[in-house]
């Protein structure tokens, strides 16, 4: 028995808290990618690796210090370099059924029972969500916030407090903060005043929890399962934050009117950000 088969063993037996070998866990013909899973090309179907490397390695974190140190390196062969390096763990080498053994291992730890493959559930004029750039997630999610900073700022006739939020903005966002002052808005929380924005000891935090709000209301009314991709495409900050909304039931299903206007603003958002 190898060195490298031995500490396989030994990681196997940490899993499962028992006895265990390569050959119990590894029947011969295993094949992973018959479960389908969401790719990085837009289409409702891929394989395992593909689904997770589209997890944030920030959901990971938590499992892999679970692992021995020593061990590491082999669950990482289940990463992509991306998620690896920002963990800031070497993959070792190993051969493809070991690979997907690990990559059957992740999925197991990080999803739930009751989620389903990502081609199962019904499509979603969201789901292009799933696949943009997350640093684009990000710039559609302070835009989103925007919405909620207009409708304060429509009732305000000081030029002066408004020229003053706009230091705040990127050129994109000060573009899409005046499309806004003319657009009919969806009001999705209480009224603020324009200070509340003006004073907050960090306006530019505050538009962007504005935004992740205003998402959490949108994305509760799909399929539950579609909500777990979401969540776990989003850093573990965000997607915890999101989820908890949605459990504690604040985040109310859009519906009608209000949700095919906010629906729509979003897909215009998402064509404009590709």
């Amino acid at each position: 028995m190898t060195a490298q088969t031995l500490m396989l063993n030994a990681l196997i037996k940490q899993i499962y808290k028992g006895a265990g070998s390569l050959t119990n866990f590894l029947p011969e013909g295993v094949v992973l990618t018959d479960f389908l899973l969401p790719g990085k090309k837009g289409s409702r179907g891929a394989n395992l690796a593909e689904w997770i490397e589209n997890i944030h390695y920030s959901w990971i974190e938590p499992f892999m210090l679970k692992v021995n140190k020593a061990l590491r390196p082999y669950v990482a062969t289940a990463l992509s370099e991306v998620q690896s390096t920002s963990l800031s763990i070497k993959r070792a080498s190993l051969n493809p059924p070991l690979v997907w053994f690990f990559q059957r291992e992740l999925f197991a730890h990080l999803s739930a029972p009751d989620v389903l493959p990502f081609s199962q559930i019904p499509s979603s004029p969201l789901d292009e969500l799933l696949f943009m750039p997350r640093a684009r997630v990000m710039h559609l999610i302070d835009l989103m916030g925007i919405h909620d900073v207009a409708l304060d700022f429509k009732r305000v006739i000081s030029k002066e407090q408004q020229s003053l939020l706009i230091s705040f903005f990127t050129p994109l966002q000060k573009q899409y903060f005046e499309y806004c002052m003319k657009e009919s808005l969806i009001p999705l929380q209480e009224s603020k005043s324009a200070t509340f924005w003006i004073e907050h000891e960090n306006p530019k935090s505050l538009i962007h929890s504005a935004g992740l709000w205003r998402l959490s209301r949108l994305i509760s009314g799909e399929e539950k399962s579609w909500h777990w991709y979401l969540i776990h495409y989003l850093d573990r900050a965000r997607g915890q934050q999101i989820e908890k909304w949605i459990e504690e039931d604040r985040a109310i299903p859009l519906e009608g009117r209000a949700r095919d206007k906010v629906l729509e603003q979003v897909i215009r958002l998402i064509g404009a950000l590709k």
